[in-house]
């Protein structure tokens, strides 16, 4: 009896110390703290800023020469000329805008990133859930056999039960005892999961397994909607219009390269100077460059549709798995409210209709399929997490 309530009280301590927590809470503190997500975001800075950079002209050249002349008479000559070179003018349009685009593919990949952490965190708190649910059964189950196993005590030191039902009844509360111990140190490294989540931080979370909303039954219009929030296939969007501005890149700089500049030349004491004017002649550095830019157009296509209909599979497959789960825990939920009722069990243990066994083995049923119709619910708590991802 000590021990049960040492461990009870145990169960107990963490939402007394930290306070209770809901999944909001939870996932509103695992954003701020988690570690990860903070070296993303920096990432993200990081990946914004290098996006912007290399869209401007090269560095202006200068070049000066000194060369002695020979005969002497000739005298020296000297060379100055600063020359500027430019690619094609669209060409710097064109890097802009896919500068921008790479900007916004760097958001949504940090939001696929985050959801991902987020995702962690909702699947810990499901099964946080799962074992608050089995914490309280347990408990409730080890009063019920503490009870029963007081009342066979008193009855065997009275002499009106043997050695063997008061056995059964002891070993039916060490069960119910180690079964409440067992949930409790699964429960507690589960809440240690969510600390690392939160950066290291202590979190309490005290939900439990509870019926969700019905589920949308028109999964087209549900789709629509959770596809238009999920940041990779968006990712995958802007690529393909990534791959389309890098090929107009390509085009635009396939054209000729424009350099101009000033020179100067002093011989003795003749001087010229003047415009330096000049273009490249596109032969060979960019040969096959645009054939490969729309070759990764179409590829980010095929790549494209891929990601959506990998993405519409899914989630049509979890849409139709947690209409079914709905309906069996409803039917489960229903049988077991009609056909069995552990008070009249008890009830009928007291008058003596049934054998200590006989009640033991039917409370031992009752206790499995609770047990099937809590993780039942807790596969639809699941299922409805990886729905609601985004």
């Amino acid at each position: 009896m000590r021990t049960l309530s040492i461990i009870i009280i145990i169960v107990l301590l963490p939402g007394i110390a930290c306070g209770a927590g809901g999944l909001d809470e939870v996932l509103t503190q695992v954003e701020r703290n988690n570690t990860t997500l903070a070296a993303y975001r920096k990432v993200l800075e990081a990946e914004i800023l290098r996006n912007h950079t290399g869209n401007q002209p090269p560095d202006p050249e200068v070049e000066f020469s000194y060369l002695w002349g020979k005969p002497s008479f000739m005298g020296d000559r000297k060379d100055l000329s600063l020359v500027q070179r430019f690619d094609f003018p669209s060409a710097y349009a064109y890097r802009g805008r896919i500068a921008d685009l790479l900007d916004r593919q760097a958001v949504m990949d940090y939001q696929e990133k985050r959801s991902e952490v987020l995702q962690q965190a909702r699947l810990i708190c499901v099964e946080l859930s799962f074992r608050n649910t089995l914490v309280r059964e347990h408990q409730t189950r080890a009063e019920h056999a503490r009870l029963i196993a007081e009342s066979y005590e008193k009855k065997f030191q009275a002499g009106e039960a043997g050695v063997l039902e008061y056995n059964k009844a002891r070993i039916s509360l060490l069960s119910a005892t180690q079964a409440l111990e067992h949930t409790s140190i699964e429960r507690t490294a589960l809440l240690g999961e969510l600390a690392r989540l939160n950066g290291g931080i202590p979190l309490a979370f005290s939900d439990s397994l509870f019926p969700l909303s019905p589920i949308a039954a028109d999964f087209e219009q549900w789709y629509a909607g959770v596809s238009a929030r999920n940041p990779k296939l968006q990712w995958m969007e802007e690529q393909l219009r990534l791959a389309a501005a890098n090929e107009r890149l390509e085009q635009a700089l396939a054209f000729p390269k424009l350099q101009a500049g000033y020179a100067r030349e002093r011989v003795g004491v003749e001087q010229f100077s003047g415009l330096i004017v000049g273009l490249s002649i596109p032969l060979w550095e960019k040969r096959n460059t645009v054939k490969h830019a729309r070759a990764l157009t179409e590829a980010s296509q095929d790549m494209q549709h891929d990601a959506n209909l990998q993405f519409y599979q899914e989630m049509k497959l979890n849409h139709t798995r947690a209409l079914l789960l709905q309906q069996s825990i409803g039917r489960m939920r229903s049988g077991l409210q009609e056909y069995l009722n552990e008070p009249l069990l008890l009830k009928a243990l007291e008058q003596g209709e049934i054998s200590l066994t006989t009640y033991l083995q039917e409370l031992a049923y009752f206790y499995n399929s609770r047990n099937e119709l809590l993780q039942m619910e807790k596969e639809l708590h699941l299922v409805m997490a990886a729905m609601e991802k985004y």
